[in-house]
């Protein structure tokens, strides 16, 4: 797995999140905006989630141990609990960057047109 998709997902749930929101953008410029803590858990959860997962695999393939399948499994219960975390902590977000897209939508079409120069 590319190092990369470690925190590319995050960044560009960060990208839409900060100028979807009203007054998202600060003057100081778009580094310097607020970044959402409903979006730190939910990658947070997530990028635990695939950390576990790797755990378990690479337990489950360590031939020798008789114990490894056990904890593999124990590992693997884990993983799956901090992935569904995470599915719980996206739809928020994916409902609030959807609210927030929704309510500028709806004011830019309650404006009056602007004048053709």
């Amino acid at each position: 797995m590319p190092v990369i998709s470690l925190w590319f997902p995050k960044m560009i749930v960060d990208d839409i999140w900060t100028p979807s929101k009203p007054g998202g953008v600060p003057d100081e410029g778009f580094a310097r905006a607020r970044r959402s803590g409903l979006i730190w858990a939910w990658w947070v959860a997530w990028f635990c989630a695939g950390w576990v997962s790797n755990v378990t695999a690479r337990l489950f393939f360590t031939g020798d141990d008789p114990e490894a399948p056990a904890r593999a499994a124990r590992f693997d219960v884990l993983s799956i609990g901090l992935y569904v975390v995470a599915a719980a902590l996206a739809a928020p977000v994916i409902w609030k960057i959807t609210a927030f897209q929704e309510t500028r939508r709806a004011s830019w079409a309650a404006a009056p047109p602007h004048p053709v120069a």
